[in-house]
């Protein structure tokens, strides 16, 4: 098979553009990034010697404050949803098996308390995913926080009017 002269340099040319446009990017990118990051730490010039260091401890910070504001939500949630998620279980498992005693609690005031329970939790700790969907209306951009918002928002407009509109 006969191979095209000109396809195969212009493939090495081309090739070889794209390698070097990547190395200066690269470097581009290093010198902005620690031109940009190099600064005085004030936690860990206390009392020691003075020197420049790179800012990557107050990055660190940021995350862990971050990390740990998540974590409080993840701690205040996941009891609830246990307790949710077991009492449904229960229910189902009362009619599926005839040994097992039947929920507890009437029906009704199972479902006023998860409604409560779903308000506090969609409009509380969910309110990131629910601004993410009107970010996302203004800018015409979506990404996974709004397609998470606009789920949960539907499961519970829809869950609502069962609940407060029976058939």
């Amino acid at each position: 098979m006969q191979t095209n002269k000109l396809q195969t340099p212009f493939l090495t040319i081309w090739s070889f553009k794209v390698f070097l446009l990547l190395i200066v990017l690269n470097n581009l990118l290093t010198i902005s990034l620690f031109s940009q990051d190099l600064t005085l730490n004030p936690k860990l010039t206390k009392g020691k010697t003075y020197g420049l260091i790179i800012g990557i401890s107050d990055y660190k910070d940021e995350k862990i404050k971050e990390l740990d504001a998540l974590k409080s939500k993840v701690d205040f949630v996941a009891p609830i949803a246990f307790l949710v998620f077991l009492l449904m279980m229960w229910e189902l498992a009362g009619q599926a098996f005839s040994w097992l005693p039947r929920l507890p609690l009437p029906m009704a005031l199972f479902n006023a308390i998860s409604f409560l329970l779903a308000t506090v939790v969609l409009f509380g700790i969910g309110m990131p995913f629910l601004t993410a969907v009107k970010r996302s209306l203004i800018h015409k951009v979506a990404n996974m926080d709004t397609l998470v918002g606009i789920g949960t928002l539907t499961a519970y407009v829809y869950s609502t009017l069962v609940f407060l509109v029976p058939p």
